[in-house]
């Protein structure tokens, strides 16, 4: 089911089948989740499609929040899954809830040290919130555990993962800030 969905639902992306193929692929997703319950990936398919299709046609804010859902439910189900945390951040913070974003982005960072992208979404969340010593303090850390990175070998794709991100990303993110906001350095600095 989750397999006819998917390939139901990339018709759909293609242009191919219309609205009765976006309609095949939603009840083959749905039915594959109802039949596996704990299993998390397919609340995560279910996520990503209303993810997709609000991004298609904005501004589509009732498909995001049901994307929020689905990958609350995955995270409940899965709760050490980084890359679930982070679509809850980013759906979160898209959707104007601030705190259960930050909630999300901490989670994953406390979970995995050195999730790169994590301390890069915090960092980020934290300067378009304003909270420009937080983010200094997050691409701080995300360059301090990236300049490291390079001497750890990762032994699986998502190890990779983890490590994705140089020091540099890091370092840049820091100067734009420094440049939009030269009154922002303190004197610890």
């Amino acid at each position: 089911r989750r397999a006819l969905g998917g390939q139901y639902f990339q018709f759909f992306l293609r242009g191919e089948g219309g609205p009765a193929a976006l309609k095949q692929a939603l009840y083959h997703l749905n039915y594959a989740a109802e039949l596996n319950p704990n299993q998390f990936q397919y609340a995560v398919n279910l996520g990503q499609a209303m993810t997709s299709l609000a991004r298609r046609n904005p501004p589509g804010r009732e498909r995001l929040e049901a994307a929020l859902g689905h990958y609350r439910d995955a995270a409940e189900l899965a709760p050490f899954e980084l890359q679930v945390l982070t679509r809850i951040g980013l759906l979160s913070d898209e959707l104007g809830d601030a705190p259960a974003a930050e909630a999300a982005f901490r989670r994953a960072v406390a979970l995995e040290e050195y999730f790169l992208r994590g301390w890069f979404n915090l960092g980020m969340f934290y300067a378009r919130h304003g909270k420009l010593p937080e983010a200094r303090e997050a691409f701080g850390r995300g360059a301090a555990l990236a300049e490291k990175a390079p001497s750890l070998v990762p032994t699986s794709p998502s190890e990779v993962e983890l490590l994705a991100i140089k020091p540099a990303v890091f370092y840049n993110e820091l100067k734009k800030i420094e440049a939009d906001h030269p009154d922002w350095i303190t004197s610890d600095s």
